[in-house]
């Protein structure tokens, strides 16, 4: 299989920064494209169960905060179930 994707979990070395690797089945990594964390679902497919869905979202608030969002575009890897974690924008208070 040619997936990017897949090849994160095949690399005895990810040359990227790992914020997290879960037991469950997926990792969370700076995207190399766009330099911003990403949540990657270790089995190549478009949906994970939804209770692990949640705790990926759960995992991303504990390490970044609340102040994110969730980019589900799935994009360039439209066959592997992926995220991207976004700060949002904070709004002066005048």
């Amino acid at each position: 299989m040619d997936c990017p994707l897949c090849q994160i979990f095949e690399e005895d070395e990810i040359h990227l920064k790992v914020y997290y690797r879960s037991p469950y089945g997926f990792i969370i990594l700076d995207c190399e494209i766009l330099h911003i964390p990403i949540v990657v679902f270790e089995e190549h497919g478009t949906e994970p169960p939804r209770r692990l869905k949640v705790q990926m979202m759960n995992r991303c608030r504990a390490l970044f905060g609340g102040n994110i969002e969730f980019q589900m575009n799935q994009r360039k890897a439209k066959d592997h179930f992926h995220f991207h974690v976004i700060q949002k924008e904070v709004e002066d208070e005048e």
